[in-house]
């Protein structure tokens, strides 16, 4: 916007006002002014940003907060995982509230209380995740470490770790703040659903479909924010949130998108400046963005459109074979489905 304003012009502008001193280079006015004017031009470079505060991008920051705010939007904060742990050992022996356990990668759960190993050696408690995330959700048998060893504790068995959320990030919180402008929410239309779906952490996108079992009935189906299945838990906090909200008489189902299984194998010629697996993993990328795209918004995932992005990886001089899920054609989505992909073979 001021890309032609410059330390230099500015103080060139200056000293054009100036008649009866001299403004030769290394005169007196000279050096007094350039110093003022590349401060000018620091405040011309701050405007740039200006823009990027009013009108709100993913990359405007701590914007984003404070403009979404003036709308009642808040971001999601992220949820802690949490486990069942199963403590065996010597009748007595006691584990304080806070005995930390880990993962062999190092991520650490926290014992919620304190536990007491009874007659009959063995009891029963809560981990949770020291941080929020969706890393934090681990098969059973993964928390597998103790900190520090605990004299009379034999053994200790843990289940999966589930409901971590992660904190919703800049680009999902102004697409949340820009649904919220552009899709009027009233009376219990679709559009309030939906906005009610989207406020709950853990959910990503949202369809909502209106007297979907007859008069009275909607039933709100989800993804999470990297649109995959959404957890149970999530599904669970979603609905009681809008039953907490919905209109009265309004009977509503709350559920979760179901995956839509895709397998993709190809046969390719490369100008041998990239590897198999490099084009592989650039593939199952921009595949994985592709469906991220579809979700609930296509109802068919393009045969060519796959071609295409295979091809358009730097390298990639041919493509000689493509399947998607065995086949050449076009793949239908069904309303409640979401493209996940599960394989990708490359030849």
């Amino acid at each position: 916007m001021y890309e032609h304003i410059t330390p230099e012009s500015i103080e060139e502008s200056i000293l054009e006002a100036i008649t009866q001193f001299d403004t030769r280079e290394g005169s007196f006015a000279r050096t007094l002014i350039a110093p003022a004017a590349y401060e000018i031009w620091k405040g011309y470079t701050a405007l740039e940003g200006i823009p990027d505060m009013i009108f709100i991008n993913e990359n405007s920051g701590e914007y984003i907060d404070k403009k979404a705010a003036d709308f009642g939007i808040i971001r999601k904060e992220g949820v802690k995982a949490s486990a069942q742990i199963t403590l065996y050992g010597q009748p007595g022996t006691v584990a304080p509230a806070g005995k930390v356990f880990l993962t062999e990668d190092g991520l650490e759960y926290i014992l919620d209380l304190q536990l007491v190993i009874p007659l009959e050696g063995t009891v029963s408690g809560t981990l949770t995740a020291q941080n929020e995330g969706t890393v934090y959700n681990v098969s059973a048998g993964a928390i597998s470490v103790q900190q520090s060893p605990l004299f009379g504790m034999t053994s200790f068995a843990c289940g999966a770790a589930s409901g971590g959320v992660d904190r919703e990030t800049d680009r999902q919180l102004t697409e949340r703040y820009y649904d919220f402008i552009r899709k009027p929410a009233t009376s219990g239309n679709v559009y309030q659903y939906e906005q009610w779906a989207k406020s709950v952490p853990g959910v990503g996108k949202v369809k909502v479909f209106p007297l979907w079992a007859g008069n009275g009935t909607v039933k709100v189906v989800l993804s999470d924010p990297d649109c995959n299945v959404a957890s149970e838990d999530t599904v669970e906090a979603c609905e009681n949130y809008i039953e907490s909200v919905r209109p009265i008489g309004a009977t509503v189902t709350v559920e979760s998108a179901t995956a839509l299984a895709v397998t993709i194998a190809a046969s390719i010629t490369t100008d041998m400046t990239v590897t198999k697996e490099e084009v592989r993993l650039t593939f199952v990328q921009s595949v994985q963005d592709y469906f991220q795209q579809l979700t609930f918004e296509k109802k068919e995932i393009i045969y060519n459109r796959i071609l295409f992005l295979l091809l358009d990886i730097p390298g990639v001089q041919d493509v000689s074979a493509l399947t998607v899920n065995g086949g050449t054609a076009n793949l239908s989505i069904d309303d409640t489905e979401i493209p996940l992909l599960q394989e990708v073979t490359i030849t």
